[in-house]
C-alpha cells in the first residue's frame, strides 16, 4: 500500500466583522487517503445521499471496486469523517461497466475507469472533486493506462470537461444511468 497522506489546509472563514474589518479564519486539516474497510458505512452514507437521477448501488458493488484497485480509490476526510471518495478501477472494454452489479474478475485492460466521485453537499463547491481527480492522476500506477472513461451522470458534464474528458466518440450506455448520461475519455499518454 502506498503511504499516501496528503495534507492541506482548507482555510474555512468563520467570522468576519465588517466595522473593524477583522476576519477570523480557522484552518481545518483534511486529508486524501487510501480507502480502508472501515471507511464503508460512511461511503455508502455519501453514495446514497448524492443520486437523485439513479438509485444507489450496494456496498457489494461499489467495495468490488476497491478490492480491484485499492491503489486507485480514495477518501478524502476531514477530522476522521469521509466528505468525498473516488472509485477507479482497471477496465477492459470502450463499454462502461454494468451499474448494479460487482466488477468482474476479468475487468482488467488499457483503461483507467472511474466509476464514482462523490462530495458531500456541505464540501460542494471548494475544489474537493477536482482535488480528488488530480491525486488519481498522479498515481504512479495509473501510467500504465492508455486512456480514462467515465459516465457523466446527472448533469456533471461540465466538471468533468473542466478535467480535461471529453464525450467520447462511442455511446454504449444502459438506461441505469439514467437520463442525459454521457460517457467521457481522457487520454493518459501525456500524465
Amino acid at each position: 500500500m502506498l503511504p499516501i497522506e496528503l495534507r492541506f489546509f482548507a482555510v474555512q472563514t468563520v467570522e468576519c466583522f465588517i466595522k473593524q474589518r477583522l476576519c477570523f479564519v480557522v484552518e481545518v486539516a483534511v486529508s486524501i487517503k487510501e480507502i480502508t474497510e472501515d471507511r464503508w458505512d460512511q461511503i455508502v452514507q455519501l453514495e446514497a445521499a448524492a443520486y437523485s437521477d439513479i438509485a444507489p448501488e450496494s456496498k457489494e458493488t461499489l467495495r468490488s471496486k476497491w478490492l480491484a484497485s485499492p491503489d486507485l480509490c480514495f477518501v478524502f476526510e476531514q477530522e476522521q469523517a469521509v466528505v468525498a471518495y473516488l472509485l477507479a478501477h482497471s477496465w477492459h472494454s470502450i463499454a462502461p461497466p454494468n451499474l448494479f452489479e460487482p466488477l468482474a474478475e476479468t475487468s482488467e485492460g488499457k483503461y483507467l475507469f472511474i466509476h464514482d466521485l462523490v462530495v458531500a453537499t456541505s464540501h460542494a463547491g471548494m475544489g474537493l472533486g477536482r482535488m480528488m481527480v488530480q491525486h488519481l492522476l498522479n498515481q504512479t500506477s495509473v501510467r500504465m493506462f492508455e486512456s480514462a472513461l467515465l459516465v457523466a451522470v446527472q448533469h456533471s458534464q461540465t466538471f468533468w470537461a473542466k478535467q480535461g474528458f471529453s464525450p467520447a466518440p462511442e455511446q454504449t450506455l444502459s438506461d441505469a444511468y439514467g437520463p442525459g448520461a454521457v460517457l467521457m475519455h481522457r487520454p493518459l499518454a501525456a500524465l
